[in-house]
């Protein structure tokens, strides 16, 4: 499928892609589509370059340069920014490429005489694309100093799991790159929270460094304070830090040519004498925004001074183009700069608060969800399979509250669970997909289970069930939420099979446990009021929709562990309420079968006075 041209240059409108696609001096066109489980890959040739570039989703862009095969032929590529980390520690044993795409930053540690490289990339269409273009780049990634070839991976999963120490770790633009104002500030990213920072200091040699490049100033900025929080809490001081630290950005007049623009170095040891001239140096050609014992200016000099990440990140935060509107026509705020975790991992979120970009969609399915239960209840008034037709519409609305509530509260607190399940498990797992198909295939296989559970006895006794099962649901997700990052370490290094059975085996309790619920629902209506199945299922499916919604926004505002307790909760009071609702009727709603057969005895003996409903398992009272 061929792609759209868009003028405009509003990137919550149109992707980067579709911009330079409908920008005449850009001459793009695409070349070459692969498609897979994570995104829509496209190669793009431009006017006035040989080089081609891989657009992921339409938005973070890698080079494909050109390449012979011969490294003195691309010589030139070390007066690029992406090669001072191999200028500044040169000959590096093992190299760590996170996100390689193209191959260009390999290309750059081979320059730099990189003795082993180990090319980790997220996006499997990525290897046909290497495949088909190998030709035009050298076959780049067949060269022994890289071993197998591209690694199909997640990169920080992949280095956790690892026991090796790394000369350089090295990431370019990785899920980073025009994101402050598009949808993918809405996506989570696992490679630069705190937790990641600590792996990678701790996978580092003793002569180890990190290089991260990036296109957006505030992006790196946040990057800076939340590798400073992460440093901080290892035991570094401020001091240690800013020794350890180098920051600089190519000349603004030249952006356009390329994505490459921001790069933010951490070594594990200070640098040395040698390597600050080499900084200083290095301030001829590029802009220093903080160098140790070179160039510490301000704000990023103020890490000597702080005693915390957050502190940090408001005296980064404090700049006055930092100061904007985040949506057209609203009032100025100041860019959120602070520390990203994992339980949080919004990192190219800058907006304070919930995203402006989510909340048309939370309004949307908030109002979904509150007409379709305003519906329901408006049907149980005026009538529609009411439990006592003979009732009042106040006493029929108020008998109608606790079943829809029950129906509702089921399907949002399943979607809020299940959404933050998949996002706590899924550095466990080690690939997004896979992670999405481990949870959600085991949640539905144990709901199944849970629905035969539910089966049994009488459906009155299903629903007296409900007093000891929502308890239990919300304390086994409370702990779920609570040992998960804790089980997931344990488990890190072993084979991806035995990780798939532990957290198969953690989940499908979880799945059995919450399967039973809704089923019991079911049964009640289908024995007691048949005609409310319908509503029961209609309010419980939109309500699934407003859930996941619900979940992103918690996680936004919260982290996905703050989403987890709101589910734990949520479950909780759901299933008191559905005790407490079957338990005040079960003794006042006789099952249509039962309805009919009372009627036909009172018909054919006229000695019989009153005649009771019989219970399910055959018994019945009355003369």
């Amino acid at each position: 499928l061929s792609l759209p041209a868009v003028t405009s240059t509003d990137s919550t409108i149109a992707k980067p892609l579709f911009q330079e696609l409908g920008d005449p001096a850009a001459g793009a066109k695409v070349l070459y589509t692969e498609w897979s489980a994570v995104a829509r890959t496209d190669v793009v040739s431009n006017t006035g370059t040989e080089t081609l570039f891989i657009w992921t989703d339409g938005d973070v862009p890698t080079q494909m340069e050109p390449f012979s095969g011969n490294l003195e032929d691309m010589a030139s590529a070390r007066g690029f920014i992406g090669y001072v980390p191999f200028g500044l520690r040169p000959s590096p044993e093992r190299v760590l490429c996170i996100g390689p795409g193209g191959g260009l930053d390999v290309l750059l540690a081979l320059l730099g005489d990189a003795k082993s490289i180990e090319a980790v990339e997220l996006n499997p269409a990525m290897q046909n694309v290497v495949d088909r273009y190998r030709d035009f780049y050298g076959d780049l990634y067949q060269r022994p100093e890289l071993g197998p070839g591209l690694i199909i991976d997640e990169g920080r999963s992949y280095m956790q799991r690892s026991t090796r120490q790394f000369d350089v770790i090295y990431f370019a633009l990785a899920k980073s790159a025009t994101t402050q104002q598009g949808g993918m500030a809405l996506v989570d990213n696992y490679l630069y929270t705190e937790e990641a920072f600590d792996a990678y200091w701790s996978r580092l040699s003793d002569n180890g460094l990190l290089a991260l490049v990036f296109q957006n100033p505030a992006l790196t900025d946040r990057c800076l304070a939340t590798m400073a929080s992460a440093l901080m809490k290892a035991g570094l001081s401020g001091d240690d830090i800013a020794e350890r630290i180098a920051y600089m950005n190519i000349s603004p007049e030249v952006f356009a040519s390329t994505p490459y623009q921001f790069l933010l170095l951490l070594s594990k040891r200070p640098f040395s004498d040698d390597e600050r001239d080499v900084l200083k140096l290095l301030g001829t050609g590029y802009q220093l925004r903080y160098a140790p014992g070179v160039a510490e200016f301000p704000p990023y000099a103020n890490v000597r001074g702080v005693s915390s990440g957050t502190e940090y990140a408001a005296a980064l935060a404090a700049r006055s183009d930092y100061l904007t509107r985040v949506e057209e026509g609203g009032p100025l705020v100041r860019l959120d700069l602070s520390p990203v975790t994992d339980d949080q991992p919004f990192y190219a979120d800058l907006a304070p608060g919930l995203n402006p970009m989510l909340r048309p969609i939370l309004n949307f399915s908030l109002w979904a969800g509150l007409l379709v239960i305003l519906g329901a209840l408006a049907w149980v008034a005026w009538g529609g399979g009411v439990l006592r037709p003979e009732s009042r519409v106040a006493e029929r609305l108020r008998g109608g509250v606790a079943p829809v509530a029950y129906f509702a509260g089921l399907g949002a607190a399943f979607m809020l669970v299940e959404v933050a399940l998949i996002q706590k498990l899924v550095l466990v797992l080690g690939y997004p997909t896979l992670s999405l198909t481990v949870i959600l295939f085991t949640l539905l296989v144990g709901g199944s289970l849970g629905g035969l559970l539910a089966n049994r006895g009488t459906p009155d006794q299903a629903m007296a069930r409900l007093a000891w099962l929502g308890p239990l649901v919300a304390v086994y997700q409370v702990v779920l939420a609570l040992l998960a990052p804790v089980v997931g370490a344990m488990v890190l290094g072993a084979p991806v099979v035995v990780r798939v059975a532990v957290v198969a085996a953690a989940v499908l309790p979880l799945g059995l446990l919450m399967g039973q619920p809704f089923p019991s629902g079911l049964r009640w209506l289908g024995a007691h009021a048949g005609s409310w199945v319908p509503m029961a299922w209609a309010v419980n499916g939109v309500l699934s929709v407003t859930g996941s919604v619900l979940a992103a926004a918690g996680a936004s505002i919260g982290g996905y562990r703050f989403v987890m307790y709101v589910g734990a909760a949520m479950y909780l009071a759901t299933c008191v309420v559905g005790w407490w609702w079957a338990r005040a009727n079960e003794a006042v709603v006789p099952t249509p079968a039962l309805e009919g057969l009372a009627t036909l005895v009172a018909n054919t003996d006229e000695d019989v006075q009153t005649v009771a409903p019989l219970e399910e398992d055959g018994d019945q009272s009355g003369e």
